[in-house]
């Protein structure tokens, strides 16, 4: 048995390797396309595409919403047609979030208060409000409490309604660098593609395990959907940071927004589901590695655990979904999507393999051969980004295999709660 399983054991680690090979390779073309075409691409000042900007949130912290639109207020981009924030909340603890909007868009805004969430309201009542809002630049909306995905359908149908050509989607902790905005229009268009997502940063790494949430976020988007990003397939753009061609949008908002699954109405992973319809009817999703933005990252194991949940929930239940779909126009999206699933699967059974035989030496080789192959991702953040710090980013191969491991089979076996799971 010890044989047999190391021979099966290295032609894992070996497809492994293969795998991260690829992905660096592919990558690191993108990261030369970036630097030789994008970043020479010049935009015309005087007929600059219209961008809506979009925030997200519920009872933010104070300080941090007001960063976030400041962030937005000093953009360098020359054509930001709207700019709408809207509350999932239009209770009295609520209503802070609109002072706070007022305060820093003082001129040409309003904030409006509804009854009611845009979903619930007939054609009549949608004109109204479209027509009423279409006077004002900066739009506060406070709606009642059903989910972020409710407030983000609000404002999206409102800036579809308003014919801005591009939406940006950010979340209401979200800072940007001052030229995030143009230098995403400038990869869109470049790539003539139907989103695009940029760098997203952690502001708060303030312990151990932020600071590896930080590493990890890095290769996350300047490995993997940097490498995805070459084939025009990103699998998810990112819900903090995302453009969108509003042609792309007005397809598909209604069946993204009445989306459901085993019979229950779906409550988050709203950005992979975006970017899976996008790709299911044709689009095109691409990273660009300079727009730069920062968000918030949980820092406490309970929230992570929430977190990584909501999010291996949403990642098998788009894998499911992808499978009505997927076609080798996507082939790289299909490997590599496909290849997180069946590793995790793969170390699952050898998994069950040890606990059978108590074989602590293949117990120790898969140990050993998942942080050896992650040390191969740590080479390629050394080469790209000169900082010696990357070397820690081994150390995640604990958190992987400790926790994100069991949280993954946890989450497919769980796939059809839909609550948030914020409370710890």
């Amino acid at each position: 048995i010890f044989i047999f399983s190391i021979i099966n054991l290295t032609f894992l680690v070996l497809f492994r390797s293969l795998h991260i090979f690829i992905q660096i390779f592919v990558s690191y073309l993108n990261h030369k396309k970036c630097i030789k075409y994008i970043r020479k691409l010049k935009l015309d000042k005087n007929n600059l595409p219209s961008v809506g900007v979009q925030i997200s949130g519920w009872r933010e912290d104070p300080e941090l919403f007001e960063k976030c639109l400041i962030s937005i207020k000093r953009q360098t981009y020359g054509n930001i047609k709207y700019i709408t924030f809207c509350s999932d909340g239009n209770e009295n603890d609520d209503l802070y979030l609109g002072e706070i909007f007022k305060k820093i868009f003082p001129e040409n805004s309003e904030c409006i208060i509804l009854n009611k969430t845009l979903k619930m309201m007939n054609e009549d009542e949608r004109a109204t409000l479209f027509e009423y809002s279409k006077k004002f630049k900066n739009i506060c909306f406070l709606q009642p409490h059903h989910g972020k995905r409710y407030a983000m359908y609000t404002q999206m149908k409102n800036l579809i309604y308003n014919e801005c050509d591009y939406i940006l989607f950010i979340d209401s902790d979200t800072i940007l660098e001052h030229d995030s905005i143009i230098k995403l229009v400038k990869t869109i268009k470049y790539h003539n593609g139907s989103a695009v997502t940029g760098d997203v940063r952690i502001w708060n790494p303030d312990n151990l395990l932020g600071y590896l949430i930080s590493l990890k976020y890095w290769f996350a988007f300047n490995l993997e959907r940097s490498a995805q990003s070459y084939f025009g397939s990103v699998s998810c753009i990112a819900g903090p940071f995302g453009l969108y061609e509003v042609k792309m949008l007005d397809k598909i908002t209604e069946e993204w927004n009445n989306q459901s699954f085993m019979g229950k109405e779906c409550t988050f992973g709203d950005d992979r589901h975006l970017t899976n319809l996008i790709l299911k009817y044709g689009g095109s999703t691409y990273y660009t590695e300079d727009a730069i933005c920062y968000t918030d990252t949980p820092i406490k194991i309970s929230r992570f655990i929430s977190q990584q949940t909501r999010w291996g929930k949403s990642f098998i239940r788009e894998y499911m979904l992808n499978l009505s779909w997927f076609s080798f126009k996507k082939i790289w999206l299909v490997f590599d999507l496909s290849f997180q699933v069946i590793y995790s699967f793969i170390i699952f059974i050898l998994l069950i393999n040890f606990f059978l035989t108590y074989d602590i030496n293949v117990y120790l080789y898969l140990v050993s051969s998942i942080f050896i192959v992650s040390y191969l991702r740590v080479l390629y953040g050394l080469l790209i980004t000169k900082e010696k710090y990357y070397i820690i980013f081994g150390l995640y191969g604990i958190i992987f295999f400790t926790l994100l491991l069991p949280l993954k089979y946890w989450s497919t076996i769980t796939v059809n709660i839909t609550n948030w799971g914020t409370g710890n």
